[in-house]
């Protein structure tokens, strides 16, 4: 098989050339009119035959070859023959025809993106085939199932006369036979949970869903003045509380008890192979509508279906695990099916809006309706007992997805709204976080990625909104929190900081806007010189991390001040060593942390991150006089001293000096620098041995008239092995390549 699709890529490159081995492979594949007879059968040799000219079509799509085409079209039309086991060979199990159908619609679905007129030949049977599919009922093997799994993940063309009828077929035999809510249990609450809803997404026409577009003006302007609150709890109201109300957790009777015994019964009903054809019904519905269009009354009843569907997350995501009468495997695997399918529905419910004009009173009411139920989505999400399960988020990352998407598009209100939400949103995930943990974390990135793209989306056109939501975002992670109390703060540094800080710094990477970092930064700098991480603490050491970070990208007002502050940082460190700390108390360790990590890594960064000329200029002068400064502090103590202060910033020196010319003219000042920083490095036994078997075994120590020009008779700092980091060692000899002449 292998060497057939190596053959299969080899003509792809120059079809003409072998155009007797294209046809040799075309010979291989089953005759069309055996694939239409009544009982086909197909050998594992044809199959392989049909995927090499699949996957050549898939490169080479507009070959002048008529045959290649035909034979993936005739396969195309016995698709249906394929739901029946007699049609596959005896070794073929579910995996094996699993497979095939992944490879095959794979390469047909990217050959028919290439090419538009082999895209039409394949929408001409396409609807039949998903019909006979959807209309089969899998016997034991579920064939058909398995793939309508797969064509939902690789969309094939589908005719705009088609569309209708598969739409229909897909709502009435996936999603009508089977609940893909409790029906019962939310037809019943409808009414009773709309005014707990901020958005107005229940409808008030007597929890009618016909249309799903019927939303009331009062409801519209009630979730509009609940959103300006900015944040304030809007998180905890938009779904804990509007779920206390639904389960009777606030009524102090029993009442709740008996509603959530009957929740969980109705999604229990739900079997897997139910869920499984909810989610490839939402995912097929999202792709039909994104390639064709339907009549508007089918395009109200998906856009209702899949309201409902996302309106159950709410509840569902809220049931403890004792709750649940299975437990166990099945109720991971019921947990993992239905997040699937709220996941299928979101994208459904973002595709349900492309067909609305955006001007329209009635699309903006729905938009608004969307965007607030997929808000509270998320937010469910991130309060769930099973957040930390990889489907949940990947559910949190597409729900956040889809509200970016609409935000960018509709911008306006659902704008301003977003980033209202997404605030508390963010804080949340951000005090959810782990800050110890090395490995990354979904949905703070999630939140991250969200974040940067609609900034970089709605920069130049939207601006006060985005600029209110950063200072906001940034007052609420710098300052204290509710939970932070003085009496606690022995209790450490609460995670919200420690993240938000890193997502911030995260985010001025990613934009690289100096507007940012100057509302951004000095807040920081601030919060270092007086606020709570002006003595050592973790919250101080993610501060210097941070301003270094946005440092490295090179704005000048928010380099010159990172860079002063972290060179008095750092010879602060250098004074506090001289002075010994009080009887009884020790150090802080992150007092050494900082002077021995996070300020070398900062300069090493920033060293990195810095490309104008100017810059590196003025960084070089700067890194040097601060190596001057410390050697001539350190100078009156011993030597081992001045190398643990030395030491840690010559990574940084080196990497500022790899682009430095040492044969052109050197300002004398710069040439003094370099002068001092040999003479410590020489001091404090900085310089690595030169080990040599040619030279005696007694090295004479002489002046040398280059830095780091070595003759045979060499100055040698070190005898014996290397008494300090590796990492100086090799940075020393990196500084001598770019070291002027130290006398004339």
């Amino acid at each position: 098989m292998e060497a057939l699709l190596e053959l299969s890529d080899l003509i792809a490159q120059n079809p003409s050339a072998f155009f007797e081995k294209l046809s040799w492979i075309c010979s291989r594949c089953p005759p069309p009119d055996a694939l239409l007879s009544d009982s086909p059968r197909v050998s594992r040799s044809q199959l392989n035959a049909v995927l090499a000219i699949a996957r050549f079509l898939s490169k080479s799509a507009d070959s002048v070859e008529p045959r290649p085409k035909a034979v993936v079209l005739e396969f195309i039309r016995s698709i249906p023959s394929s739901f029946n086991h007699s049609f596959w060979p005896p070794t073929y199990g579910n995996d094996s025809i699993t497979s095939f159908y992944t490879d095959f619609l794979g390469y047909v679905s990217k050959a028919t993106e290439i090419t538009p007129d082999f895209s039409a030949e394949v929408a001409v049977y396409t609807g039949e085939v998903v019909a006979s599919a959807i209309s089969s009922g899998g016997g034991d093997s579920g064939i058909s199932r398995v793939f309508l799994m797969v064509f939902s993940k690789n969309f094939l063309p589908v005719l705009p006369s088609d569309a209708n009828k598969l739409v229909d077929m897909v709502i009435e035999r996936y999603l009508m036979t089977g609940s893909c809510a409790p029906r019962e249990q939310m037809q019943g609450n409808s009414d009773s949970s709309a005014p707990h809803s901020v958005d107005g997404s229940v409808p008030q026409n007597g929890g009618s869903h016909d249309s799903g577009s019927r939303v009331g003006d009062d409801n519209i302007s009630s979730w509009k003045s609940s959103a300006t609150s900015y944040g304030s709890g809007i998180l905890w109201k938009s779904s804990t509380d509007q779920l206390g109300p639904m389960f009777g957790f606030n009524d102090g009777g029993g009442g709740g008890e008996i509603l959530l015994k009957q929740q969980v019964s109705g999604f229990e009903e739900e079997s897997l192979e139910s869920l499984e054809k909810q989610a490839i019904a939402f995912e097929m519905l999202a792709h039909i509508l994104d390639k064709a269009r339907i009549d508007s009354w089918l395009w109200d009843q998906v856009r209702s279906i899949a309201k409902k569907q996302l309106q159950s997350l709410l509840i569902f995501v809220k049931i403890r695990k004792r709750d649940w009468n299975e437990q166990g495997s099945l109720l991971k695997a019921r947990i993992n099916a239905k997040l699937l399918v709220y996941q299928a529905a979101a994208k459904l419910k973002l595709k349900s809006l492309g067909s609305l004009d955006s001007e329209g009173k009635v699309a903006k009411k729905l938009v608004f309706e969307t965007f607030a139920l997929l808000m509270d989505a998320a937010e469910a999400c991130i309060l769930s007992i099973w957040r930390k399960l990889r489907v949940c988020e990947e559910l949190f990352s597409c729900l956040l997805a889809v509200l970016g998407k609409i935000a960018v598009a509709w911008k306006g209100q659902p704008l301003r709204v977003l980033l209202i939400r997404l605030k508390p949103l963010v804080l949340t995930v951000c005090a959810q976080t782990d800050p110890s943990d090395s490995s990354p974390n979904s949905m703070f990135e999630t939140v991250s990625k969200t974040m940067c793209g609609i900034i970089e989306s709605c920069w130049t056109k939207e601006r006060a909104p985005v600029d209110t939501f950063i200072m906001g975002l940034t007052a609420s992670i710098r300052g204290r929190n509710d939970y932070e109390e003085q009496e606690n703060k022995e209790k450490g540094v609460p995670p919200l900081q420690l993240n938000g800080i890193r997502l911030l710094a995260n985010l001025n990477v990613a934009v690289k806007k100096s507007e940012i970092v100057d509302m951004i930064l000095p807040l920081f700098i601030e919060s270092l010189e007086e606020g709570d991480a002006s003595s050592p603490c973790l919250l101080r050491l993610q501060f210097l991390d941070a301003i270094s970070r946005m440092a490295s990208l090179g704005f000048e007002k928010s380099y010159r001040e990172t860079v002063v502050l972290m060179t008095r940082s750092y010879l602060s460190k250098l004074s506090n060593a001289a002075s010994p700390p009080p009887e009884g108390s020790a150090a802080a360790p992150e007092a050494t942390t900082e002077r021995l990590e996070t300020l070398p890594a900062g300069f090493l960064l920033i060293a990195r991150g810095l490309a104008s000329s100017k810059l590196r200029s003025d960084y070089r002068y700067r890194l040097l006089s601060l190596c001057s400064d410390v050697g001539l502090a350190a100078d009156s103590r011993n030597a081992r001293s001045g190398a643990d202060f030395l030491g840690p910033l010559l990574p940084a020196v080196a990497e500022i000096c790899s682009d430095f010319s040492p044969t052109g003219d050197v300002e004398p000042s710069l040439l003094k620098l370099f002068r001092n920083l040999w003479f410590y490095v020489a001091l404090f036994g900085l310089a690595p041995p030169i080990q040599n078997s040619s030279v005696p075994s007694k090295a004479i120590s002489t002046t040398v008239s280059i830095a780091g020009s070595v003759g045979t008779t060499a100055i040698q700092a070190v005898s014996g092995p290397y008494m300090w980091d590796k990492q100086w060692s090799s940075a020393v000899q990196l500084i001598s390549q770019g070291t002027p002449p130290l006398v004339s």
